[in-house]
């Protein structure tokens, strides 16, 4: 029975592929999650992200003490809040100066899905619940070292990100959001989940570090060794800015698209045009 209504749900995707002439999706891992025929008939290309906006301060000055940041709602759980949360006592522990943020955008940004009144009330009362550091269970001498901020809007999560030595971003598997890029393009040294869809963007020790979305202790450990080499580690953040830059750019990812949507126009008009051996008439 879950069988048959997995594939009623798919049926207007099944539809909508059967009938397009051009199918473009935004990472390698979604594409895979399609059956190998419709999957051969998929792109590639992510949307990208202004990279004049997110970007690293003009006037950066060499960071004073340690600052993690974590963007991501508590009522998804493919996003890795309770993950994070439950790895911190043992961070805050181990970097006994370091400052943690939690926080995630106002639902007001662009993007952001329509809502009932009753995702709206649950939403709100779980923000609530975020908001305050008492219900992350942490020891009372740690909780003074962790703020969370609830819902910022987009300048002032660009500047959180900008500041932040550490930035963690956790899928499980999951479809990546925009954060990811966002934070290597701000130049942020990104801790991330070690699943595949930050596998395609995140080579660990190249442009970013990955971590065990599933293991609490090993996720702190990662997160605290990054700490401690970050002042050695210029040449990760500037990779991970030259990877948005060269390959997700929206500017570049528009580009791409574009090419995509004129050679499938030229492949229909191809496809229509007669040929010119056939006969034009008919034996009978």
């Amino acid at each position: 029975a879950d069988f048959a209504l997995a594939r009623v749900a798919n049926l207007w995707e099944y539809n909508a592929l059967g009938e397009c002439d051009l199918a473009v999706t935004s990472s390698l891992w979604q594409r895979a999650q399609y059956p190998d025929f419709l999957a051969s008939r998929l792109h590639v290309v992510h949307s990208g992200i202004n990279t004049r906006f997110f970007s690293p301060s003009e006037n950066q000055e060499e960071r004073s003490g340690e600052l993690v940041s974590f963007f991501g709602p508590p009522h998804e759980s493919a996003r890795g809040f309770q993950q994070f949360n439950a790895c911190l006592p043992r961070l805050l522990e181990q970097r006994p100066n370091c400052l943690v943020l939690l926080s995630w955008l106002e639902n007001s940004q662009v993007g952001a899905r329509p809502e009932c009144a009753d995702d709206k009330t649950a939403r709100k009362s779980e923000e609530e619940a975020a908001r305050s550091v008492d219900s992350l269970n942490l020891p009372e001498d740690q909780r003074v070292r962790v703020h969370v901020l609830g819902p910022r809007p987009l300048k002032e999560y660009r500047e959180l990100l900008r500041a932040s030595t550490v930035h963690v971003y956790l899928a499980a598997p999951h479809a990546l959001t925009t954060g990811l890029l966002e934070g290597m393009a701000c130049g942020a040294l990104i801790v991330g989940s070690d699943t595949p869809p930050v596998r395609e963007i995140i080579r660990d020790g190249v442009n970013g570090y990955l971590c065990d979305f599933w293991d609490a202790e090993a996720m702190a450990d990662n997160i605290a060794d990054v700490l401690e080499k970050s002042p050695s580690l210029d040449q990760v953040r500037s990779n991970a800015q030259q990877t948005i830059l060269r390959e997700f750019d929206g500017e570049v990812q528009t580009r791409r698209l574009m090419s995509l949507s004129l050679h499938s126009m030229d492949q229909e008009k191809t496809d229509r045009r007669p040929d010119p051996d056939e006969k034009g008439g008919s034996d009978f």
